[in-house]
């Protein structure tokens, strides 16, 4: 449903409120806090009711990101295995050369700062391997994780 506004009225709205900002301000503050409770439950409910929307949508747009950031990385580390050339993406992981991947992961404030970091050119100590070639480094270096 399209609204149709006068545009010479829009233009007076315009100008009261330019003229009268301060009172619409203290009008405003009074309502909110004449209301405050009753403002309040309704977000609350409107959180609740749009909770899984909301949830859902997040998780979609996580996915979107995680995707592009990998594409980046891939990229900015030659787009195939340092060690036999494979250039399949979907199997490509990031790699730590000297090992530690998971102290340094941790030390950071968060995965998309970590992963950024790997995508702007920081890639010195990082290496594209298969997931083979990376098991292999794994276990020949000693760093697969033996459970007691």
């Amino acid at each position: 449903m399209e609204r149709k506004t006068d545009p010479k009225k829009l233009e007076r709205n315009r100008r009261y409120r330019e003229a009268h900002r301060d009172e619409l301000r203290q009008k405003n503050r009074e309502y909110y806090w004449a209301n405050r409770e009753k403002r309040l439950a309704s977000k609350k409910a409107s959180v609740e009711r749009h909770k899984e929307a909301v949830l859902a949508r997040n998780a979609e747009h996580s996915k979107k990101w995680r995707l592009s950031a990998r594409q980046k990385i891939i990229m900015a580390l030659g787009g195939k295995c340092a060690w036999c050339g494979f250039d399949d993406w979907r199997a490509l992981q990031v790699d730590h050369i000297n090992g530690g991947g998971t102290t340094e992961r941790r030390k950071r404030n968060s995965t998309r700062a970590y992963l950024e970091d790997i995508a702007n050119g920081n890639s010195a100590k990082y290496q594209l391997l298969c997931a083979n070639c990376n098991q292999i480094k794994r276990y020949e270096a000693g760093e697969v994780r033996r459970r007691s």
